[in-house]
């Protein structure tokens, strides 16, 4: 698509390659091969292709907008391409190295996507942080890891057996450390949700723990644009009356 509207500007410029090359001040090499449809132009040269065609400010804002989408295509062909069938294998993880086995099977079964692209993905996923992952490393922010799933497509509702791997790992946390980590995880509804159930499974913590735990639930719905209504989430995990 990116191609074929280049061509069809200099075409309706009536220019040659030579002669846009001398507008545009760039190789009419470049230009034919920007213009072919077999590599992706460098941005430049696509720059410099537009300019060379036309002042019209216009075909420059729609070029930028079809390169936004050739950018995204080449990445995703680049990560189906490296995507591999293994599937991550949870239920043997038994320590950190059969975790960290695990998390770069989902990376590599989401097409190895680079660091920055997955640090691009959350505030909680540095790029040295994804990077690290991909190594060997097993983060201890229970945040990070949950970002990096995500990062990876892993998607929020499938996330359970990873929290249960999590913890079987670096062990239960405390009713207060579940609390906080609730509070700042910054994830879709979907996601706090399956973390919480998971939790309540495999901690059984106290019944007034229990129903904090529900009741920051409840107050984070509130804040949100959630389809859920808050009191859904406590009568969900079986600890509220029913109207």
């Amino acid at each position: 698509m990116l191609a074929e509207y280049l061509r069809r500007l200099r075409r309706t410029a009536g220019l040659s390659y030579g002669e846009l090359a001398v507008r545009s001040n760039c190789s009419a090499a470049h230009l034919k091969r920007a213009a072919s449809g077999r590599t992706l132009p460098a941005h430049p040269v696509m720059l410099a292709y537009v300019g060379g065609c036309t002042g019209d400010s216009r075909h420059r804002l729609y070029t930028e907008l079809i390169y936004g989408r050739a950018v995204r295509a080449v990445e995703q062909a680049k990560r189906d391409f490296r995507r591999s069938g293994v599937r991550p294998d949870l239920q043997s993880v038994e320590d950190v190295a059969g975790l960290s086995q695990a998390l770069r099977n989902a990376w590599a079964q989401g097409g190895r996507p680079e660091s920055r692209t997955l640090a691009l993905s959350s505030r909680w996923l540095p790029r040295s942080t994804a990077h690290a992952i991909t190594t060997g490393r097993v983060p201890r922010d229970l945040r990070q890891y949950v970002a990096f799933l995500q990062a990876c497509g892993i998607d929020d509702e499938s996330l359970a057996p990873w929290f249960r791997a999590w913890f079987k790992v670096f062990g239960r946390l405390s009713a207060r450390d579940a609390a906080t980590t609730l509070e700042t995880l910054g994830a879709s509804y979907d996601a706090l949700y399956t973390y919480l159930v998971v939790y309540l499974e495999e901690a059984s913590p106290s019944e007034e723990d229990r129903q904090r735990l529900v009741d920051i639930m409840q107050e984070i719905a509130w804040e949100s644009d959630w389809t859920v209504t808050p009191p859904d989430v406590a009568q969900l995990i079986g600890h509220a009356p029913r109207p």
